[in-house]
This record gives structure tokens, sequence and C-alpha cells, in this order.
């Protein structure tokens, strides 16, 4: 086992991506652009990751793949979930 931040597949930002898929499905967001939003989150925070800052390490800390894949999943959970249990929320449908 290590310590190293980022490496478990669920984290407290777990809870951060389930907010994100809440949000945008309560703004309204389609379902193709909301999963578009989320996975492009986590590829420009991929992105921010190699970009170093003062006193070591990247814009973001470092995620393994499972805590990637999982934060895409969280979120995607966390829209569905607000379509599952609200469905008259969006009386024109999204």
């Amino acid at each position: 086992m290590t310590s190293r931040k980022g490496v478990k597949a669920v984290d407290a930002w777990s809870l951060v991506h389930v907010a994100s898929g809440v949000g945008l499905a309560v703004v309204g967001v389609g379902p193709w652009l909301a999963v578009g939003a989320i996975v492009g989150f986590e590829l420009v925070e991929g992105g921010l990751r190699r970009i170093s800052v003062k006193g070591g390490g990247g814009l973001f800390e470092y995620e393994s793949w499972p805590n990637v894949v999982t934060d895409v999943l969280v979120g995607v959970a966390g829209y569905v979930a607000v379509h599952a249990f609200w469905p008259g929320l969006f009386p024109f449908g999204v």
C-alpha cells in the first residue's frame, strides 16, 4: 500500500465529481455534452498536471488511472441520478 495522494480509486475528490454531474444535470446540460464535459475536464486536468510549479509537482496532484476512471464514472452517476430520481425536472426533455 502507498500513501501517495491520488492512488486510491475513490477519494475525497469523488464527492466533487458527483456534485459536478449533479450540477450539469440541474442546469439542463444534455447527456452527451455532460459526459464530454466530465471527460474533458479530466483531460485538461491531466495536461495541467504536467505544468511544473515552484516547489515541484504540477498544477494538479498525481492521479492513478483507476482514480481518473472513477472520477468520470461518479460524475456521470451524479448526472444520471438526477434524471433517475427527478424525471419530471425537465418536462421538455434534455
